[in-house]
């Protein structure tokens, strides 16, 4: 089944639809459809009648999220979408997609925004690549947007590449899976799985994991952009409510759910993936607990999650045991110290508020 080439909008559809489920961001939307209209000014001619579209799905926010979205109605070609009541996280990315038009969509956080460039690398993909879906690569920045962290590539490949075969698919790219923005998805391919209604079943805060594990048993390609797309808000996480063990939680349930489900639960797949799972997103939620000082019943806990879900991938003996161990007092004293150390050496280093000096001692 290849994929629709950019003829397609001869036919009045656009290329490409980028999806936005949103719940009270409105105060973030601008800079993501200000970055959308930057790329679109800056497509190559060539490009320029692929036809792009904006999709938002607002989750009954009761913020401003519907005004802030009209000042762009004569700007950019925009689908709104009210919810009458809060559906969930996972029903909103599901009702994004199901309101959409294009041949591709682009999953997109409403807090993040599209890099320069960025559009016009994924529609070449779009409409040039024969795959289920591809993922991007992205950048992390600071809260404001104005600082651009060093780049880690998401995944282990250096260059523009497509992958053939399910299980390798999923070994290499559900653990960036995770990260909303970073995925464009073939619409008919993603309806096709969700007429089954089994993602119904899986409504963890990871549904669209479950959605393109599927589709690559349809399809078994995904491709990956090495080209930086997309920018990632720090410290924005709409998961996280003041307890990063409760967040822990989701990435340990979710992603062991979904792939169990898709590959059982003892199959090589499942325990590579947990294995990655446990040194990676696991490992930064439960360190970001012992650094910033959470209670010690809440520790307690992760503890005993982690011990019983991970004693037997080797990241949890090299990893996650050596956190484990280590007084959380030690952790946060050390964390500062390279907060305030780094910001000596880079004035422009934003120092994050739980290193900074409380205002009773600033003059000290």
């Amino acid at each position: 089944m290849a994929a629709p080439p950019m003829t397609i909008v001869s036919e009045g559809r656009p290329l490409l639809s980028i999806c936005v489920p949103a719940y009270k961001r409105g105060a973030f939307l601008p800079d993501l459809l200000d970055s959308i209209l930057r790329n679109i000014a800056e497509l190559p001619p060539e490009l320029a009648g692929c036809g792009v579209e904006v999709v938002i799905s607002d989750n009954a926010s009761g913020d401003d999220t519907a005004e802030r979205v009209a000042a762009y109605d004569d700007r950019l070609p925009i689908t709104y979408v009210q919810q009458a009541e809060n559906i969930g996280p996972d029903r909103n990315f599901l009702a994004v997609v199901e309101a959409a038009k294009g041949a591709f969509c682009w999953l997109m956080g409403s807090d993040d925004i599209v890099e320069p460039g960025g559009l016009t690398h994924v529609l070449r993909a779009a409409g040039s690549w024969d795959v289920a879906g591809f993922s991007v690569n992205y950048q992390r920045r600071s809260f404001d947007l104005e600082q651009a962290d060093e780049v880690r590539p998401p995944v282990a490949y250096r260059q523009d590449v497509v992958i053939e075969g399910r299980e390798d698919i999923y070994r290499a790219f559900v653990g960036h899976w995770g990260y909303l923005s970073g995925h464009v998805v073939r619409r008919d391919l993603w309806q096709e799985v969700c007429a089954t209604g089994e993602q119904l079943s899986f409504l963890n805060a990871y549904v669209h994991i479950l959605v393109m594990g599927r589709m690559i048993e349809r399809v078994p390609r995904w491709g990956y952009l090495h080209a930086i797309c997309v920018g990632w808000r720090g410290r924005n996480d709409s998961f996280v409510s003041g307890d990063h063990v409760d967040r822990m939680m989701v990435d340990v349930r979710g992603y062991r759910e979904i792939t169990e489900h898709l590959f059982g639960r003892n199959s090589a797949t499942t325990h590579a993936v947990m294995n990655e799972v446990a040194g990676t997103h696991v490992l930064v939620h439960y360190r970001i607990a012992k650094v910033f000082y959470h209670s010690g019943a809440s520790l307690r806990r992760a503890g005993v999650t982690l011990a019983r879900e991970y004693w037997r991938y080797p990241a949890f003996w090299t990893k996650l045991l050596p956190w484990a161990v280590l007084p959380a007092p030690l952790l946060h004293g050390l964390w500062t110290g390279y907060q305030r150390t780094r910001h000596r050496l880079d004035p422009n280093f934003k120092i994050h508020p739980q290193a900074r000096p409380k205002p009773e001692a600033a003059g000290s």
